[in-house]
């Protein structure tokens, strides 16, 4: 970036941060501060998502707090060839692109207090790290910790594991005592990945536990990669299930049921007590059909789906899909809870249109007064967002997208990369009456 662009750069970041951002851009207001309710009453679960970017190889950023002792990470994000912000910066004059591959679009969890602190030593501190330092990491980071009744409403931290994957697959020892009570969560909306190479189906893995272990694997990666896996096990009031989905079922919209491949849940759920969350890998990897490029929710995979922000609607099912059909192999994770409300929505084909930038979406109001600002949002809520592509063209980060909640009823989402539009699943998760 010239100098002269740098400056323009600067100048514009200070006007957006002092003034309201309008539209798709991230609003800075704050409504509710913390998670103690002026009854005594603390909050089990805090969520607070960041807005984060960085040059270079490795990149340190400040929490709002001290991280609590049990938590874990689920990020999102790519590089930029332009080196401009997708959300703020709309027509500024951007310098010559650079090369992206995976080694700059992928990002890991490198150091937190209780994962690795040979990286970090400070209580309210994360590293993320990745392989290649080719233009700026745009992305979201989410922090979910627990603060109260963690055998109970909240949940445990097991353990932060690194896996360090030459071949298709790797295995550790898990450390949970309630085997049906486990969440894994890296990689892709995870703890994060470092490729060591320019193939993006490098850092795409299923995870699940089984027998007492941990387990990862990838379908035709050829360069070695880096995960940061979170172990985490809920408490008793959770019902936490996993189940694999493979097959290779899609088409244009993915918005009908025969373009998702289905698993059945043991346990029959409710939509809106319920959030979803996936890992899993494709045999292709051009945008459309890359893991990236896939589509995950409850039910059939209907948009409509009778009612589905109704409590009324149970689901005994998930789905996974895509523009094209490709072979997948997915490990869903449902997560539910009596007092959790989640507001699913389907957002028709080019909803994500194919332009430079972001977007939003509307949503149910907050169960409790939330934190809207610049840099963060929190306390009590967070998004999912996946997503279709319809790019065909090259291996390039343009179905990454990331999203938070930018105002009470609205969640928006930022991508780096042109050319491909796609449709959406979006959840809106609130924790705002866990307390009770």
């Amino acid at each position: 970036m010239s100098l002269r662009v740098a400056i323009v750069v600067g100048a514009l970041f200070a006007l957006l941060l002092a003034l309201p951002i309008s539209g798709a851009r991230f609003t800075d207001t704050t409504t509710n501060e913390g998670n103690t309710f002026s009854f005594g009453t603390t909050q089990p679960i805090r969520s607070t998502t960041y807005r984060v970017n960085f040059t270079g190889e490795y990149h340190a950023f400040t929490l709002n707090h001290d991280l609590a002792e049990n938590y874990f990470v689920l990020l999102r994000g790519s590089a930029d060839p332009d080196d401009e912000s997708p959300e703020d910066v709309e027509s500024l004059e951007a310098s010559a692109p650079v090369e992206i591959t995976a080694a700059s679009d992928y990002v890991r969890v490198v150091g937190d207090p209780s994962g690795d602190p040979g990286y970090t030593t400070k209580a309210d501190e994360l590293m993320l790290g990745r392989f290649s330092d080719a233009g700026t990491w745009w992305g979201q980071v989410t922090v979910i910790e627990s603060l109260d009744r963690h055998d109970t409403a909240g949940f445990q931290l097991r353990g932060v594991h690194k896996a360090m994957v030459d071949g298709p697959s790797w295995s550790t020892a898990g450390n949970w005592s309630t085997p049906s009570q486990v969440g894994l969560y890296g990689g892709s909306m995870g703890g994060g990945m470092a490729v060591n190479g320019p193939d993006h189906a490098s850092g795409w893995a299923r995870i699940w536990p089984a027998e007492g272990r941990i387990n990862l694997s990838r379908d035709g990666a050829s360069s070695d990669a880096n995960f940061t896996i979170y172990e985490i096990e809920w408490g008793s009031e959770w019902t936490i299930q996993h189940v694999r989905v493979r097959g290779n079922n899609g088409g244009s919209g993915v918005d009908t049921p025969n373009e998702y491949d289905t698993a059945k849940l043991p346990i029959e759920v409710s939509r809106t007590q319920t959030f979803v969350l996936a890992y899993g890998t494709t045999e292709a990897d051009l945008p459309g059909t890359a893991w990236e490029g896939q589509i995950y929710t409850l039910g059939n995979g209907h948009p409509v789906n009778g009612e589905p922000n109704k409590a009324a609607v149970k689901e005994k099912q998930v789905a996974v899909g895509s523009e094209y059909s490709v072979a997948r192999d997915a490990e869903v994770y449902v997560h539910t809870h009596p007092r959790l409300r989640v507001d699913h929505r389907f957002a028709s084909h080019g909803s994500i249109p194919s332009e430079i930038g972001g977007g939003s979406a509307t949503v149910d109001a907050p169960l409790v007064p939330d934190v809207y600002r610049v840099a963060s949002t929190g306390t009590l809520r967070f998004s999912i967002l996946s997503n279709s592509s319809t790019g065909t063209d090259t291996t390039d980060p343009q179905p990454i997208i990331w999203s938070r909640h930018t105002g009470p009823t609205r969640v928006s989402w930022a991508r780096n990369e042109t050319f491909s539009s796609g449709a959406y699943w979006l959840q809106s998760v609130d924790f705002g009456e866990i307390w009770r």
